[in-house]
């Protein structure tokens, strides 16, 4: 991972339709009831942070310690939504290597939702 601290990643989309609304309810065995028409705001950051792993490509002992999301507006299902990651924060604490990762998602017209994740990562003896 040669990242560095303010570095945009590249912008990924995301059309969250009803198969993956359908597929995160049943993963996580909430009720369909409430998400008819509107995508469930924690299924919108866990697809984006798919969209992460797919563009770092993760090594062997890479772990995600965190994550905070904010969410500005409803998502309607069907939605074609635009999502930037950068690197907020690269550094290195004793023999750990941790990486805090923006993110900023909008709609045609507002931002959705924002938020942060952090990994961290064993580096050399640890000393």
């Amino acid at each position: 991972m040669t990242l560095t601290r303010g570095q945009p990643l590249p912008p990924f989309t995301m059309l969250i339709d009803q198969a993956a609304v359908d597929a995160y309810l049943d993963a996580t065995g909430e009720s369909p009831e409430r998400w008819r028409e509107i995508v469930p705001p924690l299924a919108v950051g866990a697809l984006a942070l798919g969209s992460l792993l797919e563009e770092i490509a993760p090594p062997p002992g890479l772990l995600h310690s965190s994550q905070e999301f904010e969410f500005a507006s409803a998502v309607p299902i069907g939605t074609l939504l635009h999502g930037q990651f950068t690197v907020d924060l690269r550094a290195i604490r004793r023999g750990a290597m941790l990486t805090t990762f923006g993110v900023t998602i909008r709609d045609a017209k507002r931002i959705a939702v924002t938020g942060s994740a952090t990994v961290i990562m064993a580096v050399g003896d640890g000393a």
